[in-house]
């Protein structure tokens, strides 16, 4: 998350990002107490960015922790591997969320953004009541599993693009992905870009 992406690193860009919404109010890192995190922390303090820190592996536990410190209504979701995020992805999908009198809002459910531009908006209290029954390491981990693996349970509404952009990454997971996003960077010049500029970007290369 720290390794620089032409002298910005991921995660920086990542809440760079996420700061040009005009929907979101505030920004919360929620990453392990685990050491090997401690440098994720000293970046987010000097970036004075709010950091909570809580279990290695449930995640879902890490994000009760901090809404119970936050008091939110609704809560958004991004991976913290997403630098190429476009803030207005982000903004249509809580769009989407407060139209749809919804437990969750997606764009995953099926996949035509790229990876890298996932978007989750959840409400708190029917997260806050169901977190607790996570009882998979894949459920703790991804937060919203246990929400597709029971569709009957939750309200949840899909949005897509309008067209299959699935098998794009705009994230950053291996060497690979890191190549291929700065070569995104490079050939867009840095811009910011909408989702779907770097996406032709990334089918260019």
């Amino acid at each position: 998350m720290l390794l620089q992406l032409k002298d910005r690193a991921i995660l920086g860009r990542t809440l760079d990002r996420l700061s040009r919404s005009k929907t979101i109010s505030s920004l919360v890192v929620a990453t392990s107490d685990n050491t090997s995190d401690d440098p994720i922390a000293e970046f987010c303090a000097l970036e004075c960015v709010r950091c909570c820190r809580g279990s290695l592996d449930n995640v879902a536990a890490r994000f009760r922790q901090v809404l119970e410190q936050e008091r939110a209504a609704q809560f958004l979701r991004v991976s913290g591997d997403s630098p190429l995020i476009d803030a207005a992805l982000v903004d249509q999908a809580v769009r989407y969320f407060f139209a749809g009198a919804c437990d969750l809002a997606t764009n995953i459910v099926t996949r035509t953004f790229p990876k890298g531009q996932s978007v989750e908006v959840l409400l708190t209290e029917t997260f806050l009541q169901v977190c607790d029954t996570f009882s998979t390491s894949d459920q703790q981990e991804h937060v919203t599993r246990f929400y597709y693996e029971n569709p009957s349970v939750f309200r949840i509404a899909s949005f897509t693009s309008g067209r299959n952009y699935g098998d794009i990454n705009l994230s950053v997971d291996t060497e690979l992905d890191f190549a291929r996003v700065a070569a995104i960077l490079e050939r867009s010049g840095n811009r910011p870009g909408t989702w779907s500029e770097l996406a032709s970007v990334s089918e260019c290369l």
